[in-house]
């Protein structure tokens, strides 16, 4: 049996124009690191279903490290190939996937999905070899690699012990040139870069789903953060960058003293507790086109419309405003052969670019992101708990909000949205007790229910002020 299958994998590779040996993980090695040691340029690592728990280094190898994704893009088999980074040899690597060789575009990671990695040590060598501990799921330094159809999620990056600040949950790429397209990149921590952090690099970030990162309590920052790159540029196009939250600037972008083209992306429901919700620029030259921008961005083609999102994968619904409406210059959505003139789903409408990460000729189908329950490290909405205010979610569809008071005293409890606009009172300046319970079922002033996306409580009394964070799923 094992004779066939080496025999079927190796006709279609062959049939794919695919050169080099083909080296299975664990029919013929017992961990990814030791087929990657083995390997020589432009051979295939090609890793079975199952869980890994390895931090890698790709030492310089051109080469494709790929799921079973690629024998017949069965989106499954992302989500079944997992590399968890949660248990190093030396704590000071625990990066998923290391590519600090100068590997080039020659180098190729696909269809895994990386987690539990909270990153590498590493000296900032344009601030005097300070360290820093970066890049949970991928770090990348002095190298052009392609990080394509992976799930990158829950990479805590925030262990500053020893270090100046941790940045970059997910992928943190210097002086580099990658190529970083069809991923979902969700549920990551870091205190700067929580998604995705490109510093002194440039590169393309294409149809990446970058959803509800957050941090960014030193440097800014949660979804996408560049930082830098004055003497190249960086594309971000055809991204749906959404819910992420950061406690200084930059929610969705932190764009600082880089050049970046942003085209054809939705920026929506992102937070920046200091500003800049879904677009941040601190210098540098940003030319944000034909994006749909929450509350709107100065540049030709841009909305501020509703995307209209049909479902928790963030596909676009058939009213989207957002279909259609990409650079009528950037091409075409891929076509619906049993249905000329329109586009293949995920894309929608008809053959121009829609925008977001459904549109063009990039886009992928990702696996069904609620499934990922079953490897997250905390649930989609955490008991909060800091002395004063503990909120909890309750299946049956509503948050249980408690105080904890020192004293008898007059309590105002507020529920704000992202853009810190008042969405319903549950209390107003009344008098409790030491203990206060109280319900917030998901709806506005008029009873209406809100729709899906982050969330603040806000309890303010004599001697406390406090806010929390809150997620209304679909």
């Amino acid at each position: 049996m094992k004779n066939l299958t080496v025999f079927f994998i190796t006709l279609l590779f062959a049939c794919s124009n695919l050169t080099g040996a083909v080296l299975s993980v664990p029919q013929d090695y017992n961990s990814i690191q030791q087929a990657i040691d083995s390997a020589v340029d432009f051979d295939t690592v090609l890793v079975d279903s199952g869980v890994y728990y390895e931090n890698i280094n790709l030492c310089g190898k051109k080469i494709l490290l790929t799921s079973h994704y690629v024998l017949d893009h069965d989106e499954s088999y992302i989500l079944s190939t997992v590399i968890d980074g949660s248990n190093p040899v030396f704590p000071d690597s625990a990066s998923c996937i290391r590519i600090i060789s100068k590997e080039d575009s020659n180098t190729v990671v696909q269809g895994f999905t990386l987690t539990g990695g909270t990153g590498t040590v590493w000296p900032d060598v344009y601030y005097g070899n300070t360290p820093y501990r970066e890049g949970g799921g991928f770090f990348v330094d002095s190298s052009s690699p392609v990080i394509r159809y992976n799930i990158i999620v829950n990479n805590p990056v925030t262990n500053t012990a020893g270090v100046q600040s941790a940045g970059g949950g997910a992928i943190r790429a210097a002086d580099s040139d990658p190529t970083i397209t069809g991923n979902v990149i969700m549920n990551n921590q870091a205190h700067y870069g929580a998604g995705v952090a490109l510093y002194h690099s440039s590169g393309m970030i294409y149809n990446n789903l970058v959803y509800n990162n957050s941090g960014g309590s030193y440097y800014h920052g949660a979804g996408i953060w560049v930082l830098g790159s004055i003497s190249d540029t960086v594309e971000i196009v055809n991204n749906t960058v959404v819910d992420n939250f950061s406690l200084q600037r930059g929610g969705g972008l932190y764009l600082g003293n880089s050049v970046v083209l942003v085209k054809n992306n939705i920026l929506w429901d992102n937070y920046g507790l200091n500003g800049g919700h879904q677009i941040y620029q601190s210098g540098g030259s940003v030319e944000v086109t034909y994006c749909d921008v929450q509350d709107g961005y100065t540049g030709v083609g841009n909305i501020d419309s509703d995307p209209l999102f049909a479902d928790y994968n963030f596909h676009l619904d058939a009213g989207s405003p957002c279909i259609d409406s990409g650079d009528p210059n950037s091409g075409f959505d891929p076509e619906d052969s049993l249905n000329p003139g329109h586009a293949l789903y995920p894309s929608m409408g008809g053959l121009k670019v829609d925008m977001g990460c459904y549109g063009g000729q990039g886009r992928i189908e990702f696996p069904d992101i609620t499934s990922l329950v079953g490897i997250e490290e905390r649930p989609e909405n955490p008991p909060v708990q800091n002395g004063i205010i503990d909120v909890q979610w309750i299946e049956e569809g509503y948050f249980q909000i408690k105080l904890n008071l020192p004293c008898e005293q007059p309590v105002t409890v507020k529920i704000y949205n992202v853009q810190g606009c008042l969405v319903n009172t549950i209390l107003n300046n009344k008098w409790q007790q030491n203990q206060a319970v109280m319900n917030w079922h998901c709806t506005d002033g008029n009873n209406f229910r809100v729709r899906s996306g982050i969330y603040f409580v806000k309890a303010l009394g004599e001697d406390f002020n406090v806010t929390e964070k809150l997620w209304v799923l679909p």
